[in-house]
């Protein structure tokens, strides 16, 4: 097993909270994730085929949940149009969601982000998408970047990188140091499944920790 390294610093500020809500009749948990977003210290992750339809997905953001649409899923414009209908029909007012997509998939990352940008044309029309999750590969520098702005220019502001390793994880940190915006990190080890990861999570999380704790734009998920 894994031993956490001697700490390089006094992380203790980044501990959750326990607070009583303003009515009192009960507690929550607060993170650095649920100040910055608004949201529980929960996330449904994207993940074809589970999260591909609108009904799961609008649950738990109606719960008060980061919840993520599975881009993987949303393989033509006419099924993706469907999707976002119907999400526009569930969602309760003031909820919104994450879209989670592909890099590794080039025909699907150029419809969703790239060429085609459905996306950005949807927010545009008022669809009730707050962020991107970028899984399966993390975009050079230049280009998510440039990404990251266009999508906060269309009101699209709760951004996420899935990183599978250590590189992956420096390479997030690279953008998030050239980058003014919030950046939500999601690390998942090997176990979890997928194709995010084929490493362990203590090794990958141990070696960048202090690294990641450095930037205060970066908002830490682990699961």
């Amino acid at each position: 097993a894994c031993e956490w390294p001697e700490a390089l610093d006094d992380y203790s500020r980044f501990l959750p909270k326990v607070v009583s809500d303003a009515s009192g009749d009960g507690t929550r948990i607060v993170t650095r994730h649920t100040k910055r977003s608004s949201r529980s210290p929960f996330v449904l992750a994207g993940m074809t085929p589970s999260t591909v339809d609108a009904g799961i997905v609008a649950a738990a953001a109606n719960s008060g949940h980061v919840a993520e649409l599975a881009g993987g899923g949303q393989v033509s414009p006419e099924i993706f149009s469907e999707r976002i209908a119907e999400l526009g029909e569930t969602l309760e007012t003031g909820h919104e969601v994450v879209f989670n997509a592909l890099y590794l998939d080039p025909s699907l990352w150029n419809m969703h982000l790239g060429r085609e940008r459905l996306v950005q044309q949807a927010r545009e029309g008022g669809a009730p998408i707050c962020g991107v999750t970028i899984s399966a590969g993390v975009p050079d520098a230049a280009e998510a970047l440039e990404l990251l702005d266009d999508l906060h220019e269309h009101g699209i502001w709760l951004n996420a990188f899935k990183p599978g390793d250590v590189a992956g994880v420096r390479k997030v940190l690279e953008i998030a140091g050239q980058s003014h915006h919030d950046i939500w990190l999601h690390l998942e080890g090997g176990l979890a499944g997928g194709h995010h990861s084929w490493e362990d999570l203590e090794s990958v999380l141990f070696a960048t920790y202090s690294e990641i704790r450095a930037h205060e734009n970066v908002i830490l998920m682990v699961g």
